[in-house]
């Protein structure tokens, strides 16, 4: 039953630390767009605390992301943070989950303004002619 997958994936998750994000800014590749929630960061440990992330999707692209800090956040650098938006297509009034899974390396969950769930590659970006 399809129901009972995606429950046991989203309960399995739970158990790991995440944060989200909305695209509704003009200027998706912000400051403040790319910040990392402080609530998030104090509760990463030093030794899960790298200074680059790993953004990963469900079907298997993978970004690095740099991150650094200013006096009060901790933010993605525009480099990775643009390439993962351009590659997926974000835009506004679409929804990103992060979710930890240890070491800096996020699975991440896209969800369109319908509040669809994406689970293949956006089909003009260069990873749709993958096959799955």
């Amino acid at each position: 039953m399809e129901w009972n997958r995606g429950f046991g994936r989203v309960k399995e998750e739970r158990k790991s630390s995440s944060f989200f994000k909305i695209f509704h800014s003009a200027d998706l590749s912000s400051e403040s767009m790319r910040a990392i929630p402080y609530d998030f960061m104090k509760n990463v440990s030093k030794e899960d605390f790298s200074h680059k992330m790993v953004i990963r999707t469900q079907w298997g692209i993978s970004w690095e992301v740099d991150i650094s800090k200013n006096p009060r956040f901790y933010y993605m650098q525009k480099s990775g943070w643009n390439q993962f938006v351009t590659d997926n297509a974000l835009g506004a009034n679409e929804f990103v989950t992060f979710t930890h899974k240890g070491l800096m390396c996020f699975n991440v969950n896209i969800y369109r303004k319908s509040g669809k769930e994406i689970v293949l590659p956006h089909a003009t970006t260069p990873f749709s002619k993958l096959s799955f």
